[in-house]
């Protein structure tokens, strides 16, 4: 299944060009695998881990943490739900058999024992030095967990113990977002600041400051540095929010040397490198991957759009994290609205990118809603050319989920669902016009309709 770049969404609706330009145009694999979504939006951050020979995705949610057993990517298995602060946003990392979880809701770190990984056990929560966190950091060979979005700015902690966190040092009281850090350095992002800072941090005791760069229209949001170690990747969170290439060989002369944009409002979110290839939690977008074999030189290989929004919102709804590092090639992405995508990407087949427009020959059709206006009931035909993963919503016009009518493996054919004007909770909602969205593998139409009560 060919993951074309699909520039048409909302086209017809909201008058966009139904083409798609050259730095967006795919010819290289990415193959939808599963999606699942046990909850009604509200999905934050994903992480991943592997034990006994079987892979496990770790997904935050507004009301706690899930658990799946991944090995057979088409069919996860929710294994344990863990509740947790209620917050919008919920950070995990790993570290031996546990998984650590951060959270804006206050209550501090929690620290779970996934030994037996079927059964993942809520063993403490530190909240010594801790309480509310943005996001976490886990420096593996030194043993250290780094916290952030605190009220003390960077929270470092020994974890080589690790039910039994002990403070090591903190640094600043600007607000930093995220981080990452190797071989004692870390990259600090303070997204409201107008910069990024390099610090040294051998000796958490006493942090010093290597650098600080400041450029124009900064929203710094994350980062994590190339394996050549001579380029940091960092994204901007803000409209139009781009992916920036930075050559930090000199530290006191960096200088962006690259970088990756969506045409549109929206914005980058997560960026994390494996090897020299660049996996970018792209919001509205979805899933962008870079190659950065020639940081200077970088260019788009491939992605997948988890969202119907399109460009619709720019920024806080869509894709919000990538996972890249499980052996068997299956990468993890968080939607924020449709919960937990597995994918696989295939470099072996990448052809590059061609120039030019490329028109988009779908093989989905979307029929329009009958009746339309309705009260209170609608019918929505859909048909597909070949077997296909399909999702068909109903959304608002700012963007929210409204309701799931279908989601899972259809055959070739016409289908039919029905939409009762209710939500996902039963209740009747509001007159007014809705969007009716479907992606069928790799493609997406949406359609609106009109309730008149």
């Amino acid at each position: 299944m060919k993951a074309l770049a699909i520039a048409t969404l909302f086209a017809t609706i909201l008058g966009l060009p139904a083409a798609v330009h050259a730095s967006d145009s795919l010819v290289c694999d990415v193959t939808l695998l599963s999606v699942t979504m046990d909850y009604a939006e509200n999905y934050s951050d994903v992480w991943g881990y592997e034990k006994n020979g079987h892979e496990y995705a770790v997904i935050g949610h507004f009301t706690g943490t899930s658990f799946y057993r991944v090995t057979d990517p088409a069919n996860p298995v929710l294994v344990k739900f863990i509740n947790g602060p209620n917050s919008g946003w919920r950070d995990i990392k790993s570290y031996q058999d546990y998984i650590y979880v951060g959270t804006e809701g206050g209550g501090g770190i929690q620290i779970i024992d996934v030994s037996n990984p079927d059964n993942p056990t809520l063993v403490t929560t530190y909240s010594a030095t801790v309480g509310n966190s943005h996001n976490l950091f886990i420096d593996v060979p030194a043993a250290r967990l780094y916290a952030v979005g605190t009220s003390s700015g960077v929270v470092i902690l020994d974890i080589a113990t690790p039910t039994a966190p002990s403070f090591l040092g903190s640094w600043g009281t600007e607000y930093v977002h995220d981080l990452y850090v190797e071989n004692d350095t870390a990259y600090v992002s303070t997204i409201s600041s107008g910069n990024f800072h390099i610090l040294d941090v051998s000796n958490p005791a006493s942090i010093s400051v290597l650098t600080t760069h400041s450029y124009a229209n900064a929203a710094n949001h994350n980062a994590w540095i190339h394996p050549n170690h001579d380029y940091l990747i960092t994204t901007d969170e803000a409209l139009r929010g781009p992916v920036r290439v930075w050559d930090i060989s000199d530290f006191q002369n960096i200088v962006q040397v690259d970088q990756y944009k969506k045409a549109g409002l929206t914005s980058a979110h997560n960026a994390i490198m494996k090897d020299s290839i660049c996996y970018v939690a792209y919001y509205t977008e979805g899933l962008r991957i870079i190659d950065m074999t020639d940081p200077p030189n970088s260019f788009l290989t491939a992605w997948y759009d988890t969202s119907p929004l399109g460009d619709v919102t720019g920024t806080y709804s869509g894709n919000w994290g990538v996972y890249p590092f499980f052996s068997s090639g299956t990468i993890l992405l968080s939607d924020m609205q449709k919960g937990m995508f597995l994918v696989r990407w295939d470099p072996a087949v990448a052809t590059g990118v061609e120039s030019g427009d490329v028109p988009v020959a779908f093989r989905t059709k979307l029929m329009p809603n009958e009746p339309n206006p309705f009260n209170p009931t609608t019918r929505i035909r859909f048909a597909l050319e070949e077997p296909a993963f399909v999702d068909l919503a109903v959304f608002d016009l700012s963007g929210r989920l409204v309701r799931q009518l279908a989601q899972g493996h259809e055959s070739p054919g016409e289908h039919t669902a029905v939409w009762d004007g209710t939500d996902a909770n039963g209740r009747e909602v509001a007159s007014g016009t809705y969007f009716y969205s479907l992606r069928a593998g790799s493609e997406i139409r949406t359609r609106k309709l009109n309730l008149i009560r």
